[in-house]
């Protein structure tokens, strides 16, 4: 039994500052739901998509979307729980994917967090933030 483990059986650990300041395995997490900080375990601890997926009712959306690393099919399967300001800031979009979703992603987000290409600009041009684009776009003279 690790020191942390025998700690938590004595009950004299703070959870709020376990769940953000200690790396914690998974299992540990999953033996101990009812005690940890979800939205800390959400922001500073490493969580697979299974684990997410497992506990979507108890994990912090937003914290989840801007600070674990998701696929598009995972954020496309919740993409009615996702926080798309922060993914759009956070997460590494395709341009299929931001076209699929071009209703719910943060195009200001997304002019400044993408890389982009000139024909995906010239395709939305109204909903780009052009100050962002022209400040974190690698643009050619033809379209700056």
């Amino acid at each position: 039994m690790s020191e942390l483990q025998s700690m938590v059986i004595k009950d004299k650990v703070n959870w709020k500052v376990i769940s953000w300041n200690q790396e914690l395995s998974e299992d540990f997490i999953r033996e101990f739901q009812d005690k940890v900080d979800w939205r800390c375990i959400s922001e500073y601890q490493t969580l697979s998509e299974d684990f997410i997926r497992e506990f979507k009712d108890l994990v912090n959306w937003q914290c989840i979307s801007g600070c674990q690393k998701l696929s598009e099919d995972f954020i496309r399967e919740f993409k009615d729980k996702v926080d798309w300001k922060c993914v759009s800031k956070a997460q590494k979009l395709s341009e299929d994917f931001i076209r699929e979703f071009q209703d719910e992603v943060d195009w200001e987000e997304i002019s400044h967090s993408q890389t982009l290409n000139e024909d995906f600009i010239r395709e939305f041009p109204v909903y780009f933030d052009w100050h962002n684009i022209s400040e974190y776009q690698k643009l050619s003279e033809d379209l700056s």
